[in-house]
């Protein structure tokens, strides 16, 4: 099945200090800062043009915060699908529902001591996703 912005939450509100920190991780989207792009116009095509993501939840990725080291990060995310001067870029596949995943791209940024300084989602609808509350 193929998601559009139109069948996925498109923003989020914070609101809180408790969440300020998360917002600084999770909440914030941005098509522009860098991303990849990968296609894969029709099945014949080279597969190397699939993104494929590690399954994470919302209550693993709000493990993240601001100041952790590098291998605190490691240790809840795994490592890096790629590093370079504006950060760490993973694939992160995360639950839409019981059946389905979608693959989102995420890019950590480090302060020059290498703690953990914020974080990127290329999409609004996976920033969506990676911040809803666990269910009660």
């Amino acid at each position: 099945m193929k998601y559009t912005a139109l069948t996925l939450v498109p923003a989020l509100m914070l609101l809180g200090a408790p969440i300020a920190q998360a917002a600084d991780l999770n909440g914030v989207a941005d098509h522009g800062r860098g991303f990849d792009d990968v296609d894969r116009a029709y099945p014949s095509m080279d597969p190397r043009y699939v993104r494929e993501g590690a399954s994470r939840t919302p209550q693993q990725l709000s493990q993240l915060a601001v100041g952790q080291t590098t291998e605190q990060v490691v240790a809840i995310l795994g490592s890096p699908a790629l590093t370079d001067s504006t950060g760490w870029h993973y694939n992160i596949s995360l639950p839409m529902d019981r059946n389905d995943e979608l693959v989102c791209q995420y890019k950590l940024q480090f302060n020059q001591d290498g703690t953990l300084a914020g974080g990127i989602w290329r999409r609004p609808q996976c920033a969506a996703i990676a911040t809803q509350a666990p269910d009660a």
